[in-house]
């Protein structure tokens, strides 16, 4: 169950993760997705309830918490991709439109942006294939009006990122 308020007394009590705690304690292979991350509220420094273990809590480590599963390796959001350096988040691409101060004002924690670049343009075959796999484009539920609204630029090279200098 999760709950909002005090959880003594919550104010509201919701359904729970729908699996996603056995999942993420014992998959091999985890990406996370976030469409919420710009809100500020996404990706914070700490909470006090979770529904899915990422690589450490407050109580220890999936190691030493005794979980067999290897923990996320990817965070996708709107605004960057991240991988889990030691555990920990760390910033890896930024899209063409973002800049790195965006990333940084939305996350809630210290971020490793060291070896960050631009995410290259999508290979057209694999477009082909998401556009195959959903025709109807309910991936776009997820995001608000005004991410729809982005177009990317790559440079030339595809392979810089001004932002992250």
């Amino acid at each position: 169950v999760t709950a909002i308020g005090p959880p003594e007394a919550p104010k509201v009590k919701l359904g729970g993760g729908g699996g996603g705690c056995n999942l993420s304690a014992t998959v091999g292979a985890l990406t996370l997705w976030a469409t919420r991350h710009r809100s500020g509220r996404a990706l914070v420094e700490g909470c006090d309830f979770i529904t899915d273990l990422g690589h450490r809590t407050h109580e220890g480590t999936r190691a030493e918490l005794g979980y067999t599963g290897a923990g996320p390796q990817w965070l996708v959001t709107e605004l960057g991709i991240f991988d889990f350096l030691d555990g920990r988040a760390r910033l890896r691409q930024i899209y063409p439109d973002v800049t790195l101060e965006e990333v940084r004002s939305a996350t809630g924690f210290e971020l490793d942006h060291s070896d960050a670049g631009v995410v290259p343009p999508p290979d057209p075959a694999a477009v082909t294939i998401l556009r195959a796999l959903d025709p109807l484009g309910i991936r776009r539920r997820e995001f608000g009006a005004d991410e729809l609204e982005r177009r990317f630029r790559w440079a030339e090279d595809g392979s810089t990122c001004a932002a992250c200098s």
